[in-house]
């Protein structure tokens, strides 16, 4: 096992999975955070984080004047059109609401990293799930590999799989976030990572600075002034509206962000 391990942990230079390893690595330092964290002080955000507070909003909004119904406070009746005394109150309390999140992933993206799962076991288990097999995700991931050099089996592929289900326990205990699904967030997550990562890298290929790079040496340059992410971030809402699962990709960010330890959850809840 420590054999295919040490081996799975060195992608070969210029490879595919180097390049892969390396956009997860980019991906897992969450340059994203601040980006998230701002728009909760935006009135009208824009970006790709926009549609997703306006969703937000809305949810909390409906939360706030079902609350207020059930305690007699308002009918049905005058939701629709609320004295404007009335309507500042429930901004305010809509805000309240959006605040705790704010604090919550602020408190998160200080206190940790959003995955301490290798980056490598990340992409081995990812590439397993878009491919549908092991023997596939070797093959994915062994492209462009220098020839003479010694490449992905199956048998990595398979063996990758108990040690990250290992690996994703340890964080899961320490993780916590009441009501939500965090292991099946991140597995998720890091399968559309691994599928807006191969998009990005094919338009490269239409790029005549970019078209010649392989490996890391890709990733590197993608994420020149920091814009990685926002490039995979943009190629897996693309993705998204194909499969008609619009936004998918950013709630599931958004969720495994707010997976805060336990210690930091208690603080602020």
């Amino acid at each position: 096992m420590i054999h295919y391990e040490t081996f799975a942990s060195k992608p070969a230079a210029s490879s595919d999975y180097e390049f892969f390893v390396a956009g997860f690595e980019t991906l897992g330092s969450k340059a994203h955070g601040p980006t998230l964290i701002k728009t909760f002080d935006q009135l009208h955000p824009k970006g790709p984080f926009a549609l997703y507070m306006e969703t937000l909003r809305h949810s909390s909004r409906t939360k706030v004047l079902s609350d207020l119904v059930a305690a007699g406070v308002l009918s049905n009746a005058s939701i629709a059109s609320l004295p404007p005394a009335l309507e500042n109150i429930v901004l305010e309390l809509e805000r309240s609401r959006t605040v705790h999140v704010q604090t919550v992933l602020t408190e998160a993206y200080l206190a940790s990293p959003a995955h301490d799962v290798p980056a490598y076991l990340q992409v081995l288990c990812a590439a397993e799930a878009v491919a549908g097999s092991p023997s596939a995700a070797a093959h994915l991931l062994g492209e462009n590999s220098p020839s003479g050099k010694k490449v992905l089996t199956r048998h990595h592929i398979a063996r990758s799989r108990s040690v990250y289900r290992e690996r994703s326990r340890q964080w899961l205990a320490e993780h916590y976030l009441p009501g939500l699904d965090i292991g099946y967030a991140r597995t998720a997550l890091e399968k559309l990572w691994f599928r807006a990562l191969q998009k990005v890298r094919l338009d490269a290929k239409q790029n005549i600075e970019l078209r010649r790079l392989r490996g890391k040496a890709l990733a590197v340059a993608l994420d020149r002034d920091g814009q990685f992410w926002r490039l995979i971030l943009e190629a897996a809402n693309e993705l998204d509206e194909a499969d008609g699962f619009e936004m998918q990709t950013v709630f599931l960010l958004v969720t495994v962000d707010m997976a805060v330890p336990r210690s930091v959850f208690a603080a602020v809840a």
